[in-house]
């Protein structure tokens, strides 16, 4: 009985120390994952945050890889200066975005500290079989004499296309100048609630929104947005050490790619590629009530015109550098983290922009914001006390035609004029 006992135990020590990747190339492992979180880990919690801040420029998140492209731009000025003149001039590196802003903030020092001392801090949760997704940012400055937070909880609901938000204090006492008091108590406590039908009639005067297969496009683009990355070539996918912010998100593996310009174009065109089949397929499928086929077809259209990069600028060539972007992986294959950063390079600070993304509780995610059914108010609600406010302080304005107060889509086209 002890031997078997002792054999159960070392099996199933000798199992768990195996991992699914073993053997297999990054860009395998990449694509491993991808299919995981498409049919396994589709449901956690997570939680992250992004800070931005100046260095030396041998100092920052990726001193190679901006110092690579500032030397790249150069040989690029260089090269369309000596074509242009016939002479061999060296030129400075152009001054792109990330490096103006660099410069900027080195001229305004107190402005660097304070968003150097910031943090856009975020957790929530994702349930797709349950068809919701929680998201609660909240942004931080810790400075001298000076601490501030705010934080605004929201939740997606895919089942009825709404989208609730529960309004930092701040909100409220500014709509409370710009509503009838029979609103202003409420607006203290209860969540703001717009759905899909309030944002058609409201910014959509047109009717187009309700004409598309909104549902369907949702679906095919989460699907479409990982599965392009899995057909990217495999030479843009590296394996790298672990690092501390693998250890944090218990992971065994990092993948590394560099978000080039070349690299952004081939994900273009894959994420559009996908988007059109995963449309086919829900189009014949589940499609949606009273959607024409014409509809399916122009959102087709309009994804193939995203792929279709060529006159738009990648965000490399705006920036002046690339994104690196680190996956983490457990030894199951699961996507646990993920770490983007950037560095631009000014004349003599450089920029650094970090975004760290951690994911847990796989398959039995908690959610802490849980709206009360009732207690929320519609943007309906909200525009009727703001086009009654109005009409209280100023008069009904004539130019409405006698239209009935509330009417969204004027009330939104009032409030902007």
């Amino acid at each position: 009985m002890r031997i078997t006992t002792l054999a159960v135990t070392v099996a199933a020590i000798g199992l768990s120390a195996c991992s699914t990747l073993n053997g297999k190339s990054a860009h395998e492992m990449v694509q491993h994952s991808i299919e995981r979180s498409l049919t396994k880990d589709y449901s956690y919690n997570y939680h992250g945050e992004i800070k931005a801040y100046l260095s030396p420029p041998d100092k920052g998140e990726a001193p190679d890889t901006a110092a690579a492209s500032a030397a790249a731009s150069s040989v690029a000025v260089d090269s369309e200066t000596t074509m242009q003149t016939g002479e061999n001039e060296t030129s400075e590196p152009p001054a792109l975005l990330g490096g103006k802003a660099a410069d900027w903030l080195q001229a305004n020092p107190a402005l660097a500290r304070y968003l150097e001392n910031g943090r856009l801090k975020y957790t929530g949760a994702v349930d797709l079989r349950r068809k919701q997704i929680e998201f609660i940012p909240e942004l931080t400055f810790n400075n001298h004499n000076e601490n501030s937070s705010m934080r605004m909880p929201m939740l997606f609901d895919g089942n009825d296309m709404s989208l609730t938000a529960d309004m930092p204090a701040s909100i409220p006492v500014i709509l409370n100048f710009f509503v009838e008091p029979k609103l202003r108590e409420r607006l203290i406590n209860e969540p703001l609630r717009i759905t899909l039908t309030d944002a058609a009639e409201s910014f959509d005067t047109d009717g187009k929104i309700k004409q598309l297969p909104v549902k369907s496009a949702v679906k095919a683009a989460y699907i479409a947005i990982l599965r392009a990355y899995g057909d990217i070539p495999a030479q843009y996918y590296t394996a790298l050490p672990p690092d501390s912010y693998a250890k944090q998100a218990g992971a065994k593996y990092r993948i590394r790619y560099v978000e080039d310009a070349a690299f952004e174009k081939l994900y273009l065109q894959a994420a559009a590629k996908h988007f059109r089949r995963e449309l086919d397929r829900l189009q014949k499928e589940t499609p949606e009530k009273g959607i024409g086929a014409e509809k399916y077809e122009e959102l087709k259209q309009w994804a193939d015109s995203l792929a279709d990069t060529g006159e738009l600028p990648s965000n490399a060539s705006l920036l002046g550098t690339p994104i690196l972007t680190d996956w983490y992986l457990d030894r199951k294959g699961r996507i646990v983290g993920m770490r983007s950063f950037l560095q631009a390079n000014g004349k003599e600070k450089a920029l650094n922009i970090s975004s760290v993304f951690y994911m847990h509780d796989f398959n039995r995610p908690k959610f802490t914001f849980k709206p009360k059914q009732g207690k929320t108010i519609s943007w309906k609600e909200l525009a009727d006390a703001v086009t009654a406010q109005k009409n209280a302080r100023y008069g009904k304005d004539e130019s409405e035609g006698g239209g009935e107060i509330g009417e969204p889509n004027r009330i939104y086209e009032k409030t902007v004029r």
